[in-house]
């Protein structure tokens, strides 16, 4: 071990468009096939965290190292439910960091007064659909564009 470093969570800002990008693009396709927010362009990525406004984008970080993030979005466009979405890179996948993401998300959501959160879920990603069962989430609709379940759940 060369160090003890900590798990933090950091708000995205436009300078880290780049390296979101990068740690995104570092992954094989078939590895973030389910994860169909946005481009992972940096330019696109650029775009979305210059515009955002109440949106949040949190970057997750072991020690100085980007592993990924998550966001809950839907704020700016005058929700009140926000979008729950996550990416953990493959070099980090399997330690926990997604769940440590949906915990913060709803600690989130509770200080800003939320009564629900919302995410889509491809029907394929079977791992993914079983962990937020676990957290309560609850089937509402699907979409047939991108075949995701649609869930949400009472915060």
């Amino acid at each position: 071990m060369n160090g003890i470093n900590t798990i933090n969570f950091r708000r995205l800002e436009p300078k880290n468009a780049e390296a979101l990008s990068n740690l995104i693009n570092q992954d094989s396709m078939d590895y973030s096939k389910y994860f169909v927010a946005f481009e992972f362009d940096s330019v696109t990525i650029l775009n979305i965290l210059t515009k955002a406004k109440n949106d949040l984008y949190y970057g997750v970080y072991w020690g100085e190292e980007l592993t990924g993030f998550y966001m809950l979005r839907g704020f700016d466009d005058g929700y009140t439910i926000p979008s729950y979405g996550v990416y953990i890179s493959s070099r980090f996948n399997n330690k926990g960091l997604a769940a440590l993401t949906l915990n913060h998300a709803i600690s989130t959501c509770k200080f800003l007064g939320c009564k629900k959160l919302r995410l889509k879920v491809h029907t394929a990603n079977t791992f993914a659909l079983t962990q937020y069962l676990k957290y309560g989430f609850v089937e509402t609709g699907f979409d047939e564009r991108i075949n995701n379940i649609i869930m949400h759940k009472d915060i």
